[in-house]
């Protein structure tokens, strides 16, 4: 077995991220840029209206107020821009729409009178008032994005407003999820005697989904069958970046995983981590189009939540070439707190905020194959192995999920 450090360690030598792609732009939030992205045009292209009103030329307004124009036109947004703008005359112009060549001023409808074709402007406006210059978001050549910035979801708005479909980036994983244990049904289904329904990958699925991980494959269970097994792993590797299998991983007679990913030619990077929930957890790496991960997590469910937030964090930034960096918020613990056993603990924490003050309750009564035990976390916190006792209290560092 190695310590918790040491697994993580092992993961960040041994994974590089995925291969740059070009896709669409709308699947690009949060990944990485693998180039610089300059504009090609002017954004706007042309010169128009931030608001509903009247375009005018600011020196037509001379002597004193109140001035009356006539209305030349209606230019609506998606208009062509006119190329004249007659002298004394204005046109109504609606927000977004391009300014005629000589106008150069924008007053809002609200601070006029319209009698007929005319319009009475009580009031001299700033020249330049109420327009978008062409170019004013971005110029043409602009330097938008660097190479290496991550892609914030406004970023890609920005993006579209360049008119660009697609982007190279390093790309969001291809993850494949499935559970093993012939007493597993999927949630729905009729349990027979002797059966539980299936959390693992549920949860697995919409943590992922929870950080932007779409591209998730959520395969059925698979039953306690060696060549069943060997055909679900190596059909999912082939497809997947990254597979998690939840259970078949410990000492049992049907614990197929580990001779599984040798027959398949994968090279086990490590198997047992001294921590409790979670020991038996393994990763492995094969070589398939490509580096294919395997990360085989116990099957109790809550060593399942904590392998997640342990490993598959961390894994996806990898792969995402994101640097990973856990958050955490200091508070002091509501309980005390005792353990024995040499393994490090993994608790989990729900964070309570009373008089502007955050406390750390944790869960007393945790227990690996209860889910329950550990209902409304809010992020966890480690204990060292050996006698301990935590008083209430103490600041304790809680990593959120």
């Amino acid at each position: 077995m190695i310590s918790l450090r040491e697994a993580t360690d092992l993961i960040n030598k041994s994974v590089k991220p995925i291969n740059v792609n070009s896709i669409p732009i709308t699947e690009c939030a949060n990944c990485m840029l693998a180039n610089d992205v300059y504009s090609p045009l002017d954004v706007p292209g042309f010169a128009n209206s931030a608001m509903d009103g009247i375009a005018i030329r600011h020196s037509d307004l001379n002597d004193n107020p109140p001035w009356t124009l006539k209305i030349q036109k209606i230019v609506a947004a998606g208009d062509s821009p006119s190329k004249t703008l007659q002298k004394g005359c204005a046109v109504k112009i609606m927000t977004g729409a391009p300014l005629p060549e000589d106008a150069d001023t924008v007053i809002q409808v609200e601070d006029l009178t319209f009698q007929g074709d005319y319009v009475i402007i009580n009031e001299l406006p700033k020249p330049g008032k109420n327009v978008r210059p062409k170019g004013d978001s971005l110029k043409e050549g602009e330097l938008v994005f660097k190479k290496g910035h991550i892609l914030k979801p406004v970023d890609i708005g920005v993006i579209a407003s360049i008119g660009l479909e697609r982007i190279e980036v390093i790309p969001k994983p291809d993850i494949a999820i499935f559970s093993t244990g012939s007493e597993i049904k999927a949630p729905g289904r009729p349990l027979l005697p002797g059966q539980i329904y299936n959390s693992n990958d549920t949860v697995l699925k919409v943590l992922l989904n929870n950080i932007g991980i779409n591209s998730v494959n959520l395969l059925p269970p698979a039953i306690d069958d060696k060549k069943i097994l060997t055909d679900r792993l190596n059909e999912s590797l082939s497809s997947n970046h990254l597979v998690i299998t939840t259970g078949g991983v410990s000492m049992g007679d049907f614990d197929y995983i580990p001779d599984v990913v040798k027959e398949l030619g994968g090279e086990i990077i490590f198997h047992k981590v001294i921590i409790k929930p979670g020991k038996p957890a393994l990763f492995a790496r094969f070589n398939r189009n490509g580096e294919r991960f395997l990360l085989g997590l116990p099957g109790n469910p809550v060593s399942t939540v904590v392998g997640y937030h342990l490993y598959v964090k961390q894994l996806v930034c990898l792969l995402m070439g994101i640097p990973f960096k856990r958050e955490k918020v200091m508070a002091p613990l509501t309980d005390e707190l005792q353990f024995s056993g040499f393994r490090q603990k993994v608790i989990g924490i729900t964070l309570s905020k009373s008089n502007d003050k955050i406390n750390a309750i944790p869960c007393l009564n945790q227990q690996s194959g209860r889910l329950a035990s550990i209902k409304n976390i809010d992020g966890i916190i480690y204990i060292d192995g050996g006698n301990q006792t935590v008083p209430a209290g103490a600041e304790v560092e809680v990593e959120l999920l």
